[in-house]
């Protein structure tokens, strides 16, 4: 995603292309940066939701390989909970191809062009303070998935 001018664009895309195959010019300088914050947005909002629906399926009975079978090939499935709901019921939280720590950055960052632009964004808001409530209790290194571990402490805490 490069934003900018369209000749410069132009003249520096072969550059581009020696580093992925994958490029988009997006608009004004700026425009690749909102539509990565975008991006980021989503993966963290279905990060927290698909760890908050795996928590309600297992607790609730469940087989949690089950339920990602089949909600896998429902209208409720994303790519976040096809890629971190594996990760979740194999607690396997150390190999962390995606830290918390940079999505709490780019969620933080969302929170800020929101404020600078004037754009409400109550959930994203949420996902941001709850993310950053998982990194400050340690787990910035810990995969994207660890998400459910805070969840599962609020389900044990009584008035959650």
């Amino acid at each position: 995603m490069v934003g900018g001018d369209t000749a410069t664009f132009d003249k520096t895309l072969p550059v581009f292309e020696a580093f992925g195959a994958n490029i988009r010019y997006v608009g004004a300088s700026g425009s690749g940066s909102t539509i990565k914050l975008v991006n980021q947005l989503l993966c963290g909002i279905h990060s927290l939701a698909a760890a908050e629906a795996l928590l309600l399926g297992t607790r609730g009975g469940a087989d949690p390989r089950t339920l990602l079978e089949i909600i896998g090939t429902s209208w409720g499935t994303s790519f976040m909970l096809s890629r971190n709901g594996p990760v979740m019921v194999d607690r396997d939280f150390s190999n962390a191809k995606s830290p918390l720590r940079n999505f709490v950055k780019d969620l933080n960052l969302v929170k800020e062009l929101a404020q600078e632009i004037g754009v409400s964004t109550p959930i994203g808001e949420l996902t941001c303070d709850f993310f950053q409530r998982a990194f400050d209790q340690g787990m910035g290194d810990m995969d994207v998935a660890s998400l459910i571990m805070p969840l599962e402490e609020d389900s044990r805490t009584p008035g959650h």
